[in-house]
C-alpha cells in the first residue's frame, strides 16, 4: 500500500515496522505544496524507471574482485573535505546542472590536490546558457548527458559571473567570461556498481539520477529506502562516497544544508535506481586562470621556443608559448625565478600552453 507521506507520524511508523534505519519527518521540501516539490526535482522519471528495471536485472552478477577500500567518502579524506559547499536549487528543475556541477567541482579539487581551492562554477550557466539548446527549462527538467556535453564543449565560468537564481531566464554571462572558462576533458557513464565505488575512490565524486517517491522529502537523516510506492518524478545529486559494512552511497543533495544530513543524504544500494547508471568526469583540462602556482621543474631544449616546466595543483608539465621567441624567453626566466627563489606565480593556460606569467 502506499505511504500516505503527508502524514510524517505515517511515515515513521512504516520505516519502523520494516526495520529500516532512517528517520522521517517535516523538512524544508516536505512541507512545500505538491507543485513546489516537483520543481526541488528535474530528471526525466520514465528513463529513470528503465535505468531502474535494468539494474535490478544487473545486481545479481557476481562482483570482481574489488580494487577500492570498503568505506570512502570524499568530504572527509586525510582530514580535508573535497567537496563543495550545499548549493540550493530552490524552485527550478534544475538539478541536472546542480548534480553535474557537484561532480566537476569535486573532481576539479581532487585533479588538483586542492580541497581549498574556492572553486564554485555557475549552474545557472550551465541551465540556462547551455540547458536551453537541449530543451532544459524548470518545468521539464534535463538529463546529464546532454549538461556534461555542454560543459565540455562550451567550458563552465564561475559563479560570480553568472549568479544563479530560480527561475527560467535569458542567459547573462560577465564581460569577459570566456577568460573565466574551466572545461573538463571528457566523460562517461559507468553502470557497474563495484566501477562505480572504485572511480569514485580513486578519481572522485559522478553524477547519478533516481526515482524519488514522495518519502524521500521527508528524509531528515539515516540510511534511506524507500517505503512509498508513489513516484514524485526524478533527480538528479552526486555520490560523494559509499559504505560497503552498512551498503549505502553517501549523496550531495542540492535543497539547502538545512534538508537531510546538512544538505547530505545517505540511501541503501540499490534503492530507487540511486546505482544504475553514473555520469563520470574524466579530467579537468589545462586551461584557465592559476593562482599560487609552485614551479616545481624546468626543462629546455636547443631549438628555439621549446621550454616546459612543472608545475603543482595538478598541472603537471605546462609549454612555454612558442609563439615568439622574445615571449618564450622572458616567461621562462620569470618562470626559472620562481622556482630558484621557491615563490608562487600566477598563470594564464590555454589547452597546456603557459600564455602569461604574472610572477610574485
Amino acid at each position: 500500500m502506499p505511504a500516505q507521506s503527508h502524514d510524517p507520524q505515517n511515515l515513521i511508523r512504516l520505516v519502523q515496522e520494516q526495520g529500516l534505519s532512517w528517520r522521517a519527518g517535516d523538512t524544508s521540501v516536505s512541507r512545500l505544496d505538491e507543485r513546489q516539490k516537483i520543481l526541488r526535482l528535474g530528471a526525466n522519471s520514465e528513463l529513470l524507471q528503465e535505468f531502474e528495471r535494468r539494474a535490478s536485472l544487473q545486481r545479481h552478477a557476481a562482483a570482481r574482485a574489488a580494487t577500492y577500500p570498503s568505506q570512502f567518502d570524499w568530504r572527509n579524506y586525510n582530514g580535508q573535505t573535497y567537496i563543495t559547499p550545499i548549493r540550493d536549487q530552490s524552485s527550478c528543475g534544475s538539478c541536472v546542472a546542480f548534480g553535474t556541477i557537484a561532480a566537476i567541482e569535486g573532481t576539479y579539487q581532487v585533479f588538483r590536490s586542492q580541497p581549498d581551492s574556492g572553486i564554485d562554477l555557475s549552474e545557472a550557466q550551465l541551465f540556462y546558457c547551455i540547458g536551453p539548446q537541449t530543451g532544459a527549462s524548470c518545468d521539464s527538467g534535463w538529463w546529464p548527458d546532454d549538461a556534461y556535453k555542454g560543459a565540455q564543449a562550451e567550458g563552465l565560468v564561475d559563479e560570480a559571473c553568472f549568479p544563479y537564481t530560480p527561475g527560467d531566464q535569458a542567459c547573462n554571462l560577465c564581460a569577459d567570461a570566456d577568460n573565466r572558462k574551466t572545461f573538463i576533458t571528457g566523460w562517461h557513464t559507468v553502470s557497474d556498481v563495484s566501477d562505480i565505488k572504485d572511480w569514485v575512490a580513486n578519481y572522485g565524486p559522478v553524477t547519478t539520477c533516481f526515482t524519488v517517491y514522495d518519502d524521500f522529502f521527508y528524509y531528515t537523516g539515516g540510511i534511506y529506502q524507500h517505503v512509498s510506492q508513489s513516484v514524485a518524478g526524478g533527480h538528479c545529486v552526486a555520490i560523494v562516497g559509499y559504505d560497503d559494512t552498512n551498503q549505502y552511497w553517501i549523496c550531495k543533495n542540492s535543497w539547502g544544508a538545512g534538508w537531510g544530513e546538512d544538505g547530505f543524504f545517505r540511501i541503501k544500494y540499490g534503492d530507487s535506481g540511486i546505482d544504475a547508471q553514473v555520469w563520470a568526469v574524466e579530467g579537468i583540462a589545462n586551461t584557465g586562470f592559476f593562482s599560487g602556482v609552485q614551479i616545481l621543474g624546468v626543462f629546455a631544449y636547443a631549438a628555439d621556443n621549446y621550454a616546459w616546466v612543472y608545475c603543482d595543483q595538478g598541472l603537471g608539465w605546462l609549454q612555454v608559448t612558442p609563439d615568439s621567441t622574445e615571449e618564450c624567453l622572458t616567461m621562462f626566466n620569470q618562470l626559472l625565478g620562481c622556482k630558484m627563489s621557491a615563490r608562487p606565480c600566477d598563470l594564464r593556460v590555454d589547452n597546456g600552453v603557459i600564455t602569461m606569467v604574472y610572477a610574485w
